[in-house]
Parts: C-alpha cells; structure tokens; sequence
C-alpha cells in the first residue's frame, strides 16, 4: 500500500513490492485475529477519510492556481 494511506500497523501492514510471501503473510495475520481486522478497517476509514474528494480536490486546485499565475 501506499505510505501515505496505509500506516503500518495502524491501518494494516506493508509489505516490500513484490514480496508476495509477505503480503499473503499479512494478510492471513489480519484475517485470523478479529480483534487487529476490526481495529485495522476502523482506522483505515478514518485514514481514507482524509483523502475524500472534499479535502483533495481544493488542494488540487489551489496548487492549479499557483502555477498558473
């Protein structure tokens, strides 16, 4: 996932591109412990909320508008 989204250990785990072994790894850990599934997609909601078009898309246009002057 990407660093900026996905908080290692918060919102779920990262893995190495490319390392298919790890990924399936930890996603098996997630999928066993309800307790780490239930508090990963909790925080990832939240953490996904920060990225709404709402907050993104002024971002992007303030950073339009400064380059265009």
């Amino acid at each position: 996932g990407l660093p900026e989204i996905n908080i290692n250990g918060v919102t779920g785990y990262m893995s190495e591109v490319g390392n298919v072994k790890k990924m399936s790894e930890n996603a098996f850990a997630i999928l066993k412990d309800e307790k780490t599934h239930l508090k990963f997609k909790s925080n990832a909601l939240d953490q996904a909320k920060k990225f709404g078009i709402d907050k993104i898309v002024p971002q992007y246009e303030a950073l339009y508008k400064r380059v265009v002057k």
